[in-house]
């Protein structure tokens, strides 16, 4: 097994994945309710933002916590039908405004077919989480993440290797954004919304050095230096383009789990003419939205490689910017 680079980066690394972690659990009693949907959303979040992190110190961190993104894929995993269902029962007053009202009858018989599914998804959920395998996987988390020394302090070493990490994937990102056309199939700009998000994550976390004599003789509250304000607008344009990918993503994904689901009505014979023609028509709708989007998208992941950005992302990382910026 490969000596970690900078072993010290697992003692500022940790405790970030500890804090995801119990901020996951505490959504546990709630999702065992099964009434919100947005504590399984949340819960998501945090065990996504621990993977991201592990993966992109990966080389960096010891055995003992890079064997901890299998347990988090595979519980991941287990809430992926779930989510897929709350998703889309969250958008039927949308499903609503999009068809004719002669459709809405079908699609109302179509989401109480998805609202029994829906039911039924979060039974077998609730079955894993008071399983003995996810007490498992919960016991194994929790003593790795909280087994360790106290923290580091984030020296300017560890600073420089945050930095140059996210400088890289920031660039594997650019090349990504180049190789996405009209003609790209949706899976291609799903995952570059997933690197993207990954980008923002490693931002994010990232501490910012603060300038403490030009904060001393500033008018602004502390913690508003040039650093930390590079950071916000990198942040910001992040942000703006994941959120636009993610509804490309939901369209795409939506049509996906419209089909899936009529085949599998259908073999129960539960699909009445009355549903299928409202579903077709629901399907045309959102294969137009998605065309649209797509547009748009195409339009915005200019701006991710743009000589402007790429100069942004190199000043915060510390990076000299190449002559031949991605425009």
């Amino acid at each position: 097994m490969t000596e970690p680079q900078h072993p010290d980066i697992a003692l500022w690394c940790q405790p970030f994945c500890q804090q995801q972690w119990q901020r996951a659990c505490q959504f546990e009693p709630d999702i065992l309710q099964g009434s919100d949907s947005e504590a399984l959303h949340q819960y998501r979040v945090s065990l996504r933002k621990t993977r991201a992190i592990l993966g992109l110190y990966r080389a960096h961190l010891p055995a003992s916590l890079n064997q901890l993104r299998r347990p988090l894929s595979q519980i991941m995993a287990k809430t992926n039908r779930l989510r897929d269902l709350d998703v889309f029962l969250a958008s039927h007053s949308q499903c609503m405004a999009t068809l004719d009202t002669t459709h809405h009858a079908g699609i109302n018989a179509f989401f109480t077919l998805l609202g029994a599914d829906r039911d039924h998804a979060h039974q077998q959920l609730v079955h894993w989480l008071t399983g003995k395998r996810y007490a498992r996987q919960r016991q194994q988390l929790q003593y790795t993440l909280s087994s360790t020394a106290a923290p580091a302090p984030f020296s300017a070493t560890l600073l420089n290797v945050g930095k140059a990490l996210i400088w890289q994937h920031y660039q594997q990102v650019c090349i990504q954004t180049l190789q996405v056309s009209e003609h790209s199939a949706d899976h291609a700009i799903h995952q570059l919304r997933i690197d993207c998000k990954k980008l923002r994550y490693a931002l994010d976390m990232l501490p910012v050095q603060t300038d403490a004599r030009a904060e001393q003789h500033s008018t602004t509250p502390p913690g508003t230096n040039r650093e930390r304000k590079r950071k916000s607008r990198l942040l910001a344009g992040l942000k703006g383009l994941q959120e636009d990918l993610g509804q490309f993503n939901d369209l795409s994904v939506q049509q996906l789990f419209i089909n899936e689901r009529v085949q599998h009505y259908q073999q129960q014979g539960e699909i009445s003419s009355e549903i299928q023609e409202a579903v077709d028509g629901l399907l045309a709708a959102l294969a137009s939205q998605l065309r649209q989007k797509r547009q748009l998208i195409l339009t915005q992941l200019a701006g991710i490689g743009s000589a402007t950005t790429y100069t942004a992302f190199a000043v915060f990382c510390q990076q000299r910017p190449s002559s031949h910026a991605v425009d």
